[in-house]
């Protein structure tokens, strides 16, 4: 344990270390997620300003990622090697780590699967089948497989860590317990310093059309008041189209403009604009 409080001491925000004394002090301020209120849900800013988590067709087949260098709006630079992550998957990962907030670093979480399901809107009312299981299973197996490795400004020396770092749901015979296990990676507490993650309105995300619309959310949930961007850098970010196709270009701003009116009608934007040159101008409802 001395060694990872180490490791967390040389990768943690100054401004929460610099009245730390000693590991106890340290425990106190790193070794577990910040708290956050049941309303919201919350994620590292790198994970919401890259295609970490990617706005694909669910019809198409994930690709495997191998060391793969993650698009990302900013600073910092991602690294990913495993199964490919979608948007579909974010939501799963924003419960996980909800779960955890508050709880003894490497402690694991346990919950009853039904109820994740129903906290993701998976069941919409229905009691979860077997497909249901089997589909959070396969989500939370994939996070396993997974290797991020993250460099930016604020972190010291680069952090690498898996999504999720053990997952128990089936017995020694093979069957599916009624409670499942999560452990996830300590380290990833260092990703969580001072203004460096974003809190997300839950039921706000989970209203909103998976794709493109939940990729937009998560991003513009990390600035208060957005910056003028660009359309093609949004579009090079989400890493999903063709750059060099102009048919591409064209099917692109039909979806962004789509997805950005409807964050206009459920009530997260107060309007947005597209000038000539493609850059987007939008306005945050305030509250």
């Amino acid at each position: 344990m001395d060694g990872l409080i180490n490791r967390l001491m040389r990768n943690a925000n100054h401004d929460v270390m610099e009245n730390c004394t000693d590991a106890q002090d340290v425990r106190k301020y790193i070794l577990q997620l910040p708290s956050w209120s049941d309303a919201v849900r919350a994620s590292p800013n790198e994970f919401l300003r890259s295609a970490l988590f990617r706005p694909s067709n669910r019809k198409v087949k994930r690709t495997y990622l191998k060391d793969e260098e993650i698009a990302i709006i900013g600073d910092g630079e991602i690294r990913y090697t495993g199964e490919e992550l979608r948007q579909d998957d974010e939501p799963v990962w924003l419960q996980l780590l909800h779960l955890c907030r508050g709880k003894p670093i490497g402690a694991p979480v346990e919950f009853r699967p039904a109820s994740l399901l129903r906290a993701v809107r998976r069941c919409n009312g229905r009691n979860p089948s077997s497909r249901d299981y089997k589909w959070l299973s396969d989500t939370i197996t994939r996070f396993t497989a997974t290797a991020v490795v993250i460099s930016s400004q604020r972190l010291i020396t680069k952090l690498g860590v898996s999504m999720v770092r053990r997952f128990v749901f089936l017995d020694d015979d093979g069957n599916r317990l009624h409670r499942w296990r999560v452990w996830i990676e300590p380290e990833m507490v260092n990703l969580f310093g001072g203004i460096y993650y974003s809190q997300i309105e839950w039921e706000m995300r989970l209203s909103l059309p998976s794709g493109l619309c939940t990729w937009l959310f998560g991003f513009l949930s990390t600035h208060r008041n957005p910056y003028p961007v660009k359309v093609d850098t949004i579009m090079r970010a989400v890493s999903n189209y063709d750059l060099e196709s102009e048919n591409a270009m064209r099917n692109f701003r039909r979806d962004l403009y789509n997805a950005l009116n409807e964050l206009v009608a459920v009530g997260f934007l107060s309007s947005f604009t597209i000038d000539k040159s493609g850059l987007i101008h939008i306005q945050r409802r305030q509250t």
